[in-house]
């Protein structure tokens, strides 16, 4: 037989030796054993040895796994609760509590319901002395039109009065006795109504707004009083939107 003839022939040996190892036995390629791999090793030198050839390749497992679930939730949250500006407001300042200067000092009334009270002991503006100043902050929670009631006591009318002025302007004299004089008794602690005075010498009508009130947006105020006469003391500041509201009538507070 001649080369060229027999060719064909070798060639189909060679192809049927690469499927069939020395002992005869069929080679199968199975899964890697870990399971990882979903794609198998394959041999591919003809070597009848995949794993090496594996080894040798880069893993080209593009597996992935995937996984769906669905899950729902719903949350609901419901308040109640009653709108501050519902109801009046009834704001008490303890005068004692308030940023005080040198001259206001804080005393102890040995009266039942009083307690701590601050008192101006320089002399005021007419004892031509440094008068004494108390400032504090109040946080309104609603807007509204506020009268203010003064828990006071002054023992004659050379000691009954303080200027009080709200957020840095519009000071004004606060007078316990009325100008013209009149009620309230002296050296007796009660509840004033805050009146407003703008003429330091003048009593007349027109200058006076009592009560006087202050129209305020919700929150906070900075007010300041400062002395006038010597001797006037205060307890507490009672602040309201509730024209009706009398602490003669409705004090202490539930």
């Amino acid at each position: 037989m001649t080369l060229p003839a027999f060719l064909p022939i070798f060639l189909a040996l060679l192809a049927l030796l690469g499927q069939v190892g020395c002992g005869g036995d069929t080679i199968l390629i199975s899964p890697d054993a870990g399971g990882g791999d979903a794609d198998a090793d394959a041999d591919t030198d003809g070597d009848s040895d995949a794993d090496a050839d594996a080894d040798a390749d880069a893993d080209t497992d593009t597996d992935t796994d995937t996984g769906t679930g669905t899950g729902t939730g719903t949350g609901t949250g419901t308040g109640t609760g009653s709108d501050a500006c519902d109801e009046p407001v009834v704001m008490v300042v303890e005068c004692e509590d308030m940023t005080l200067s040198e001259f206001f000092v804080v005393q102890t009334s040995a009266q039942e319901g009083i307690g701590d009270y601050i008192i101006d002991d320089s002399g005021g503006y007419w004892g031509g002395g440094d008068p004494g100043m108390a400032s504090f902050d109040v946080r309104l929670p609603c807007e509204g039109s506020y009268r203010v009631w003064g828990r006071a006591y002054w023992a004659d009318y050379r000691e009954d009065s303080v200027y009080l002025d709200v957020d840095g302007a519009d000071e004004q004299i606060w007078d316990l006795l009325q100008c013209p004089f009149g009620d309230p008794p002296a050296q007796a602690w009660y509840w004033d109504l805050v009146s407003g005075r703008v003429e330091e010498y003048s009593c007349e009508p027109a200058t006076i707004t009592d009560p006087r009130l202050l129209d305020l947006g919700a929150g906070v105020h900075s007010f300041e009083m400062t002395a006038r006469e010597p001797g006037m003391a205060i307890d507490k500041l009672i602040f309201t939107d509730d024209p009706a509201y009398d602490p003669n009538l409705d004090w202490p507070l539930p």
